[in-house]
């Protein structure tokens, strides 16, 4: 995409619009050295012919006096109407693009958000969409201004050729050596839009990790110094040069069209023959041009920060697949069993990962049943559970239910049937579930049971505040799972910073709720004291099972056996 087509596309008729009346405005602008040179040259200027009394003012020319007059008014509502529809249109890119970008990240696929950051995704949405706008809002500016220069330059060309073709020479010599500066201030925008992704991820830290950095003086000091600061500095010092540049070159420009002025002046008129009403009038549009040339240099840092976020936002979503559309999901049959075999995944060096490889992974989940997965840090648990959620695809191996093969198409689809809290979930403001799908008494059903009738309301959808403690905003996560009622249910540490009342509730009453319903419910869980649970149990070691227990009901008394070999449990319909 290009500036030009993103203000276009927002709303294409006020743009088109804003744009004419823009060309007119320049139009008019370019007429007006030339009817005011015509009128102090008239013949007969002073006399009774020329003039005209109005409230007791004489008025020289009238007929071009009435005409500049006219001109000014078609300038002013011009001007006013191009510059109001395209702030509208403005307004309505940055709503559009914004939203266009969001529906872009969430097609993306999980791994490669992960891989991309949420700092730099944060950017993105924020700084560079407001960058694009800023220098898409001046091109009808642009416009403007290029429009009047033609105009003036011809009138130019119509006094005094030899003088046009200087004053080309210099413009162009002027584009020429302008651009020397400007590459290098444009490639100082782009150091310095790499350095704020950087400071983007240490404000994230003085945002999430302040009670850490708060408990050491010492962490924290050399927080600042050796990174916030550092970055900070790194930026502003990236962006002092930049502008330098550009403001320079800007300034140069400037100094360029009064040069051509003072040769005009001072030299030109003793080498050509120029009459002194065509000396004043060259110098008047050479002072007037000066206006136009100085906007465009004016903007042209915009644009050029602009084309920076641009491409930074046309590389960032070059890179991200897309996910079919709900419309164009093929449809889930009706399953009972939901099948790992031999699946491996491979994480990607990125923030969030150093590069790690979990598998071969072969397990079966059953609705209706309960799968604890267990295992040490860094063993591959979290990995199994968004393999299981459809948020991950294996690198080598299936997945797939018992009535169908769960290839990439249709693991979008089968996502729309699993209910997930993960331990870095996000917690909505309020109900996202279809209209009428949930009705407030169920919401305040559930907020009595989890103990937080007297912490948080539901009214109309919406929770009455989400200031809450880290264990009561988990309860409310699980709230919104148990109201979602998804066939596949995946809890990622849920009970870990709850009370022992509230694990009880969870592990004794919620779960085995959950499986009565038919769910099939996947819990991450270091609570051994609760693995009683589980129907099975998934032991995770070194991104590998290391092996897995189920419970049976021979003869009607439950009891637990081990399982040393997952794929044999798979191929054993009686596991």
């Amino acid at each position: 995409m290009n500036l030009l087509t993103e203000f276009s596309r927002s709303a294409p008729n006020k743009a088109y619009i804003g744009i004419v009346m823009g060309g007119l405005a320049g139009i008019c602008y370019a007429f007006l050295i030339p009817l005011v040179s015509l009128a102090l040259a008239g013949h007969g200027a002073g006399s009774s012919e020329h003039t005209y009394v109005f409230l007791s003012f004489e008025i020289l020319e009238p007929g071009f006096a009435a005409l500049f007059f006219a001109l000014c008014a078609v300038i002013f509502i011009s001007r006013f109407l191009s510059r109001m529809t395209l702030l509208w249109v403005s307004i309505d890119l940055t709503a559009n693009l914004r939203i266009r970008m969001c529906r872009l990240v969430l097609r993306a696929p999980v791994t490669e958000l992960e891989s991309i950051g949420p700092s730099r995704l944060t950017v993105v949405l924020t700084e560079d969409v407001n960058r694009i706008v800023n220098g898409a809002e001046v091109l009808p500016g642009l416009l403007t201004s290029v429009v009047s220069l033609v105009g003036l330059f011809g009138f130019l060309l119509y006094l005094n050729p030899p003088v046009f073709r200087l004053v080309m020479m210099t413009i162009l010599f002027g584009i020429i050596t302008y651009q020397v500066p400007m590459y290098f201030g444009m490639r100082m925008f782009e150091r310095a839009r790499n350095v704020y992704d950087d400071l983007q991820e240490s404000l994230r830290g003085v945002i999430h990790g302040a009670r850490d950095l708060k408990s050491d003086d010492v962490k924290r000091a050399n927080y600042f110094s050796r990174v916030l600061e550092r970055r900070q500095s790194a930026l502003a010092r990236t962006n002092k040069r930049a502008y330098a540049i550009c403001v320079g070159a800007e300034t140069y420009g400037d100094m360029l069209s009064l040069l051509v002025i003072g040769v005009v002046a001072f030299v030109i008129a003793n080498y050509y023959a120029l009459a002194r009403e065509d000396v004043i009038s060259i110098v008047m549009v050479l002072l007037y041009v000066s206006g136009p040339i100085g906007a465009i240099l004016a903007t042209l840092p915009q644009i050029v920060m602009a084309r920076t976020s641009l491409n930074n936002v046309n590389r960032l979503f070059a890179q991200m697949n897309a996910e079919p559309e709900p419309a164009t999901r093929p449809a889930i049959l009706p399953w009972n069993t939901l099948q790992l075999s031999a699946v491996e995944f491979g994480h990607r060096r990125s923030e969030q990962h150093d590069g790690f490889l979990v598998g071969p992974l072969d397990i079966v989940i059953r609705r209706g049943e309960i799968t604890f997965i267990v295992g040490g840090n860094g063993s591959g648990k979290s990995t199994l559970a968004k393999l299981v959620s459809m948020h991950y695809g294996p690198s080598s191996g299936s997945i797939s239910t018992d009535s169908q093969l769960l290839t990439e198409e249709l693991r979008a689809a089968f996502r729309q049937e699993i209910t997930t809290i993960f331990s870095d979930y996000y917690l909505f403001d309020r109900l996202l579930g279809p209209e009428g799908s949930a009705s407030d008494a169920e919401a305040v059903g559930h907020l009595a049971r989890l103990g937080l009738t007297d912490r948080v309301a539901v009214v109309d959808g919406v929770f009455s505040t989400l200031r809450l403690s880290d264990g009561q905003r988990r309860r409310i996560a699980l709230m919104v799972a148990l109201i979602d009622d998804k066939p596949l249910v995946v809890f990622d540490e849920w009970a870990a910073d709850q009370d022992p009342t509230f694990k009880n509730v969870f592990y004794h009453e919620v779960l085995p709720e959950l499986k009565a319903r038919g769910k099939a419910v996947v819990v991450i869980s270091h609570d051994d004291r609760y693995f009683d649970a589980a129907d099975q149990r998934i032991t995770m070691e070194q991104g590998k099972i290391r092996d897995v227990w189920q419970r049976s009901h021979a003869q009607g008394t439950p009891s637990l056996r081990r399982v040393e070999d997952a794929r044999t449990a798979i191929g054993d319909p009686t596991c």
